[in-house]
């Protein structure tokens, strides 16, 4: 008998704590720009596939092929929120225009919060090798997010290799950090791994490239060379 009462009080607790979540969070529209996103193409009869192979279109291929976008927000270096897109719920506003909006975002209130757009893209290398990493990259400046409020930020998208800057002095390499990275993961010109840790320096002359970390994900980024 004693379960039978307590279990109307577990259910109006859950009731009490969802409504409590939902009113401490913000909406936060993410409008991109700067990111090709490959688009569909309409189909064609088999005229207009031959009268193709003489034109040029600008229109829907990208060989680094975005699958994902992760949205992040980010405070005091910490993730406080994480939303994971496949490329397919991304809404093109014009399809003219290099332009994008994402869905909705829920954001924790709070002050000085960065949100970050990661994207996931698939690609091939020099040797050939495929592989699946975050490949663009764009931030908002820091924002300040109260409860049950709706704003929207633009976000200028960029391949993340222009993200963190690295400076050498004699036999020791630093960089800046990069908001939205757990760590970082510095490699040989053999590809060995001589560094793996949120440190933003390295000491040694055998420096050739490093990767940033995104744990929350399980993703690296592309390289990021002198």
């Amino acid at each position: 008998m004693k379960s039978i009462k307590i279990m109307p009080l577990i259910i109006v607790a859950l009731l009490l704590y969802g409504c409590y979540e939902e009113k401490d969070r913000a909406i936060v529209h993410i409008n991109l720009s700067g990111m090709p996103i490959a688009r569909e193409m309409p189909k064609r009869s088999f005229i207009d596939k031959i009268f193709m192979l003489f034109t040029k279109e600008a229109y829907a291929y990208h060989p680094d092929e975005v699958k994902k976008l992760h949205l992040v927000a980010w405070k005091n270096d910490s993730l406080i929120a994480l939303r994971s897109l496949d490329i397919s719920e991304v809404v093109v506003k014009d399809p003219e225009k290099p332009y994008i909006e994402t869905t909705e975002f829920e954001v924790p209130e709070g002050e000085n919060i960065i949100i970050l757009v990661l994207a996931e893209a698939i690609y091939q290398v020099q040797t050939g090798e495929t592989v699946d990493e975050i490949l663009y990259y764009g931030k908002s400046g820091a924002i300040s997010l109260t409860a049950s409020q709706e704003t929207s930020v633009n976000i200028s998208m960029s391949n993340i290799t222009g993200a963190i800057e690295i400076t050498s002095m004699q036999d020791a390499y630093s960089w800046t950090k990069l908001p939205g990275a757990t760590g970082y993961i510095v490699y040989n010109e053999s590809d060995e791994v001589l560094q793996d840790s949120q440190s933003t320096s390295y000491i040694g002359s055998d420096f050739y490239y490093l990767k940033a970390k995104f744990s929350y994900i399980d993703k690296l980024s592309s390289k990021f060379s002198m």
